[in-house]
């Protein structure tokens, strides 16, 4: 993309360095991207975004929480949402900052927009999926599971969901429900899903650790009763 010279001003260079296999973050699912996005290799991406575009902010933002970097990552989006304040994704991505620093109050209030704006969106499953860890988070496991389960609906391959489900199933005795997101996983599978969550924000030993936790232990009872 060529540049003229008014637009330069505008145009920051983002670089994020990823491990090789590392998930790649909600905004890597199908969404708008920013301007210029340029994969270099594996290890390395690096984004051209316009910032006074709401999708460059966006991304940063998105980059921002992905790596733990909340207070940035809130700067970003809301500058995102000051530009376009019915983007789901800044609501949804705001809403997962604020509970991941313990706000949780505004964390809903953001997730709950996300949701109720977005009945036909193809990201819905993100959005019901962040509200539910924030129900979890809470200690609200009947409302988790519930929302995790509509989430699966939407997109039945969803590990964070799908783990979310299993642990407040678990909580609220509802084991019965679970078993079969797991019981057909060899145990290298499950090593692959636990290496993939510990890689999210919060998850390794952070406040989503002991769903990771839950999913082992649903995963070798049923490895077990397999036995």
């Amino acid at each position: 993309m060529i540049l003229g010279s008014s637009s330069k001003k505008r145009v920051s260079n983002v670089s994020i360095r990823c491990p090789p296999d590392s998930p790649r973050p909600p905004s890597a699912m199908p969404s708008p991207r920013p301007r210029g996005w340029l994969p270099i290799s594996a290890e390395i991406e690096i984004a051209r975004v316009d910032m006074l575009d709401w999708r460059g902010p966006l991304f940063c933002g998105m980059l921002q929480v992905w790596k733990g970097s909340l207070r940035s990552g809130e700067s970003h989006l809301k500058r995102a949402l000051k530009l376009n304040g019915s983007s789901a994704e800044a609501l949804a991505f705001l809403g997962s900052a604020y509970s991941l620093m313990g706000k949780h109050a505004i964390a809903e209030e953001f997730l709950r927009q996300a949701i109720y704006i977005t009945p036909l969106d193809p990201l819905r499953f993100y959005y019901l999926t962040e509200f539910a860890k924030l129900q979890w988070l809470t200690s609200n496991f009947e409302e988790a599971f519930q929302l995790s389960r509509e989430a699966l609906t939407l997109y039945s391959g969803y590990d964070v969901a799908t783990s979310i489900m299993i642990s407040a199933a678990m909580t609220i005795n509802r084991q019965a429900d679970v078993e079969h997101l797991v019981v057909s996983k060899t145990s290298a599978e499950v090593d692959t899903l636990v290496t993939r969550l510990s890689r999210l924000p919060g998850w390794n030993n952070g406040a989503f650790s002991p769903v990771i936790g839950d999913v082992v232990s649903l995963a070798e009872k049923g490895t077990s009763s397999r036995l």
